[in-house]
């Protein structure tokens, strides 16, 4: 098995067996015949992809996942030098932090939530000196959860570190990969009170679904930080109708800071400037919102999966370096979409996309073929293995498992309600006359289940 080291490069441009590489595929072959061809080809590419060795017809799928004979991987550093320097950057951050970590892990005791709280002061950071310790507001203290905690702290190290080294340097940024329920947003909250409070900036940008933005400004006003510690917040909502009205919201912020929340459309008109006409406003708009923020929390970050899309393209000209994604999904069968991700938060962590297709994509896709031979499988395994401890230090993963212990038992109840008279006829009467499309059919008789006031609703927004 293999054993996870301290330097990250190891694992980026780590070497590969060559011993067994040829034994291996040779003998993930033997007791296979071959077919007669026209051609003589020793490659399985030039073989019929659409029969199988007994002749048997094969369908799309399964002649797409066959394994391909892939490129040698490269080794050795990188060979852009910005790419070089985030490595070396992140490994400097794992060496200070390393024994600091050691020593908290060691004087903390993870339980139950009652058990753990009353041991915690709301000290993200116990071991660093007086002067730089960093604690949590008592009312948010007091409801995060264990999991939450580390979140939070995780966050503060790669955006931050320390007070000291945050007033001198530029700071990373970090992705919050925690499943749907486990608490992402109050992280984030917590995260953006400490970072204003401490003064590490004064300007935070959320970048969220237009359907959450509501949310994140109930939240940041309301929910969890009390009015004597009040954060002023700002949400280009549809009150702004002008590119002037816009304008002025962010000239405000700009001005007196806090928390700036829109949606991802927005973000990306106001970026490219392509309906805004008035040149000089143009101009203006684009330097207030990338050249403001101090902090920048992009919730739902898988939504940037493509960085040559309008979005992923406007999103990374942010100046700032601290960057966080907050996402339930960072990984869904598809590498590319996660390079994109953290090249977000680490600019050039992992090189250029043809180094990364060859170093990581290309061989953990060809262990996942129908006919992967053993070697293909283990180099698979290694080069996951690479990628997830290369990024452990800017990715941290939880899922149900943290609270599961914590929750009562879960009961699932069915209720059954009668229809009444109205819907019945309502039902009735549209089974006459019902569309062909049952996508249709099944969304006009939700709402006629749910109540006939939203069917009537419907009818008149049409």
């Amino acid at each position: 098995p293999m054993e996870a080291s301290d330097d990250a490069s190891a694992f980026f441009h780590s070497p590969i067996p060559s011993s067994s590489c040829e034994e291996e595929k040779e003998s993930a072959s033997i007791g296979k015949k071959r077919r007669r061809s026209p051609v003589s080809s020793s490659s399985e590419e030039d073989s019929d992809p659409d029969q199988d060795d007994a002749g048997n017809t094969k369908s799309k799928k399964s002649k797409r996942n066959r394994r391909k004979n892939i490129r040698k991987i490269q080794e050795g550093p990188p060979k852009d030098e910005k790419a070089r320097d985030a490595i070396r950057q992140e490994e400097e951050r794992q060496r200070r932090l390393k024994d600091r970590l050691a020593e908290e892990k060691s004087n903390t005791t993870i339980g139950k939530h009652e058990a753990y709280q009353r041991f915690w002061d709301g000290c993200i950071n116990p071991t660093a000196p007086p002067e730089d310790r960093v604690h949590v507001l008592p009312e948010i203290a007091r409801i995060l959860k264990p999991h939450q905690i580390e979140g939070v702290k995780f966050m503060w190290y790669n955006v931050a570190e320390s007070l000291k080294r945050a007033k001198k340097e530029k700071g990373l940024g970090c992705i919050l990969s925690h499943v749907m329920g486990l608490g992402k947003t109050i992280q984030a909250v917590t995260l953006m009170e400490l970072f204003m409070r401490y003064k590490v900036g004064n300007h935070c940008l959320v970048i969220a679904p237009v359907s959450t933005t509501r949310n994140w400004v109930h939240e940041l006003r309301n929910k969890w930080i009390s009015k004597k510690n009040e954060v002023f917040v700002f949400e280009m909502s549809k009150g702004f109708k002008t590119n002037s009205d816009r304008c002025a919201a962010l000239k405000r912020w700009s001005s007196i800071g806090g928390v700036f929340i829109l949606g991802f459309e927005m973000f990306r008109n106001l970026v490219q400037g392509g309906r805004i006409r008035n040149e000089e406003l143009k101009t203006k708009m684009q330097s207030l919102i990338l050249k403001t923020p101090s902090l920048i929390v992009v919730d739902e970050g898988h939504k940037i999966k493509n960085d040559r899309s309008g979005i992923g393209q406007a999103i990374k000209q942010v100046q700032t370096m601290r960057r966080i994604i907050l996402t339930g999904t960072p990984l869904q069968n598809n590498l590319m979409e996660y390079y994109c991700m953290v090249d977000f938060v680490r600019p050039k962590y992992l090189g250029t996309r043809s180094e990364f297709l060859n170093q990581f994509v290309n061989p953990i896709k060809n262990g996942q073929c129908i006919d992967s031979s053993t070697y293909d499988k283990k180099l698979m395994r290694k080069r996951a293995f690479a990628l997830n401890d290369a990024l452990k230090g800017f990715v941290h993963r939880r899922d149900y498992s943290d609270i599961e212990k914590e929750l009562p038992p879960k009961h699932d109840y069915s209720i059954f309600v009668r229809l009444s008279p109205v819907q019945k006829a309502l039902y009735k009467a549209f089974l006459k006359v019902r569309p062909n499309s049952m996508f249709k059919s099944y969304h006009t008789l939700s709402k006629i289940s749910t109540h006939p006031d939203v069917l009537y609703k419907l009818a008149n927004e049409n």
